[in-house]
């Protein structure tokens, strides 16, 4: 029987339908499903600003499904925070990337300027909000969201050591 054990951690969209964020490991390899923007209630966007509940620079890689804010909006906090593997998406999903990434630093200062207004306004604690990212910080960072590691034209690929995926869903 083989020693191999497969876990999945859910970080985020447990409880609730955003924050998509999902932790494979096997062995010593460790893959990141999505890695979504909390969005809704002031409960829930406040997750936004919470350390990653992992270690960014001990991943592998990230395998997005697609390009909506609830899946990708928090790359920029992870590469941030240490990540620096591929990211595994469709070219479809990379051309969307530019724009959809942009638009969450702009929802970031947004809700930084916003938290922050009020605060003044009560005479709240002077400790600052600060965005997890604006619209120009994604472009400083724009390799992993660029990266030329999209889906490869076979039926499965290797996103880490040990972790190989053999769905019989081929790339367009």
């Amino acid at each position: 029987m083989p020693d191999h054990m497969l876990t999945l951690t859910f970080h985020g969209a447990a409880q609730t339908v955003t924050g998509s964020c999902m932790e494979f490991r096997a062995d010593r390899s460790a893959v990141l499903v999505d890695c979504g923007m909390f969005q809704g209630s002031r409960t829930l966007e406040a997750l936004n600003h919470q350390p990653c509940p992992f270690d960014p620079a001990r991943l592998d890689a990230v395998i997005l499904t697609h390009a909506h804010i609830d899946h990708s909006g928090l790359l920029p906090k992870l590469v941030a925070q240490g990540f620096s593997g591929p990211i595994w998406c469709t070219q479809e999903t990379i051309d969307l990337l530019e724009h959809m990434l942009a638009d969450s630093g702009r929802i970031h200062e947004f809700e930084a300027e916003r938290r922050n207004r009020r605060r003044d306004r009560a005479g709240d604690d002077p400790c600052r909000f600060t965005p997890n990212m604006t619209r120009w910080s994604h472009g400083a960072n724009a390799a992993p969201y660029r990266s030329k590691h999209g889906l490869p034209p076979r039926p499965a690929f290797a996103p880490a050591c040990g972790m190989r995926d053999t769905s019989s869903a081929r790339p367009r």
